[in-house]
C-alpha cells in the first residue's frame, strides 16, 4: 500500500511540475520527510503527513 502511495504522489508532482525542494514547502516539512513519503521501503508514514501531501 505505501509503494501505491508514494507512486501516486510522484505522479501528481509530475502533473502539476512540482519540485522535491517546492513541494515540501507547500506542505510545511522538510525535504527528509518528503524523501521518506516518496520511500516504497519507508513504513514511517503518518496520517499528518499523508494529510499535508493531500
Amino acid at each position: 500500500m505505501k509503494r501505491v502511495i508514494a507512486w501516486q504522489i510522484a505522479e501528481a508532482m509530475k502533473a502539476e511540475k512540482l519540485t522535491k525542494k517546492a513541494l515540501p514547502e507547500r506542505m510545511h516539512t522538510s525535504r527528509a520527510n518528503l524523501d521518506r513519503l516518496l520511500s516504497a521501503d519507508d513504513t514511517g508514514l503518518t496520517l499528518e503527513t499523508l494529510t499535508r501531501a493531500a
